[in-house]
């Protein structure tokens, strides 16, 4: 549930199940000059599980449209961007849940070098259903983060890229057992074994506060992300990728403490 673009789910205890995902991600430009680009998106995401789990198969569907733009001043290029996105989601081919989505960012890139990013997003959330008491149970409502991180950027070395990032969201669901505060770091860095051989490594920590969850103990919640991916590029804008993740959800409510480990490959075309 977790992997759902419209939950709010931090934790979704099951069996262990082998799972085949299939994505695609189109980005059209369809106007552009020297310093705007605007044009439509779409983000569509299928799962399918073993049998026991076929219920959760999923389908996701996210529509929408971009602008950006590039300003040079002196040696400083600034990059707004604004993106709106529209998610339809459903499990085993019914309804879960709908978002709408603003995304805003402000780039600045101070050298080839040195690149850092504002970002501020808004979402409004719809789930179909809102369990048995809305008051206590349900996802829906609004959500705000807003954040800043860094890149590292070294074109000609080994180690490629770093990233450190931090941001704060709030989100207000009319469900009290989903409102919370919270505030998270991550990380990520690229290492370049040999030509076409990748190493990008993740890791994260965050916070949450469940400031009106009416039961006890608190379920308010650290969350551990670490994750890698080693990709081999080919020809054409082909590559194939191991990649492995573990989220720890660390709360003192036996209900919400819980962890979940992925691996697989993940083959992907780029045109």
């Amino acid at each position: 549930v977790s992997m759902l673009p419209s939950s709010r789910e931090a934790v979704f205890v099951s069996p262990a199940s082998a799972q085949g995902t299939a994505s695609i991600s189109a980005r059209y430009i369809a106007w552009t000059n020297d310093t705007y680009r605007v044009g439509p998106t779409l983000d569509v995401d299928y799962t399918l599980n073993e049998g026991n789990q076929d219920n959760f198969n999923l389908q996701s569907y996210r529509g929408g449209a971009f602008a950006d733009a590039v300003y040079e001043f002196d040696d400083i290029k600034i990059k707004p961007r604004v993106a709106y996105t529209f998610t339809h989601d459903l499990f085993g081919g019914n309804t879960f849940g709908r978002r709408h989505t603003l995304a805003s960012s402000v780039g600045f890139v101070w050298s080839p070098r040195h690149i850092t990013t504002a970002y501020w997003s808004i979402d409004s959330n719809n789930i179909k259903n809102s369990k048995p008491d809305p008051f206590l149970t349900s996802q829906d409502g609004t959500s705000n983060t807003l954040g800043v991180l860094h890149d590292f950027v070294f074109p000609n070395e080994k180690f490629r890229t770093f990233r450190l990032g931090a941001d704060v969201t709030h989100a207000d669901t009319v469900g009290s057992n989903y409102r919370f505060n919270g505030v998270s770091l991550y990380s990520q860095s690229v290492y370049v074994i040999v030509p076409k051989l990748h190493l990008t490594s993740k890791a994260g920590w965050a916070y949450r506060d469940y400031y009106d969850f009416t039961g006890s103990p608190s379920r308010n919640t650290n969350i551990f992300r670490t994750g890698a991916e080693l990709r081999k590029y080919f020809d054409n804008g082909l590559s194939l990728a191991g990649v492995t993740q573990y989220n720890a959800f660390v709360t003192r409510n036996k209900n919400y403490h819980s962890d979940r480990f992925l691996i697989g490959l993940v083959g992907t075309w780029e045109y």
